[in-house]
């Protein structure tokens, strides 16, 4: 999916999808990631492994990692797996300024145990 500055390539099957995110991931785009990440977990029912690329990333802001924060819940809950690859050193760094850190306990106590956050 294309829209103004983002693009979101899906990738893989109904149980294991990429999710190739290029573009600035800000409050104006959010949206059609968010789509995406609904996409996937629909897809099978929310027991789904899901990677999301951020190669192509080229800016974020806190609407931007409240979704993928809220993505992962949603994923744990369900009995799924949302994680992150091809992180950019500045997405680290970003994370880390809007207070969003790894810890085993960020999502609530025995909602997961896989920080997204975690490197």
């Amino acid at each position: 999916m294309v829209s103004g500055g983002i693009t979101v390539q899906i990738e893989g099957t109904e149980s294991a999808r990429v999710l190739r995110v290029a573009g600035p991931l800000d409050i104006a785009h959010a949206g059609q990631l968010r789509t995406a990440l609904l996409e996937a977990s629909e897809a099978s029912g929310g027991e789904s492994s899901t990677l999301v690329d951020l190669a192509a990333l080229t800016a974020v802001d806190l609407s931007g990692l409240q979704l993928l924060c809220s993505a992962h819940r949603s994923f744990a809950a369900r009995g799924g797996a949302i994680g992150i690859r091809s992180r950019p050193q500045w997405f680290s760094q970003a994370t880390a300024a809007a207070g969003f850190t790894a810890s085993a306990q960020a999502c609530g106590p025995g909602l997961c145990g896989d920080c997204l956050w975690r490197e």
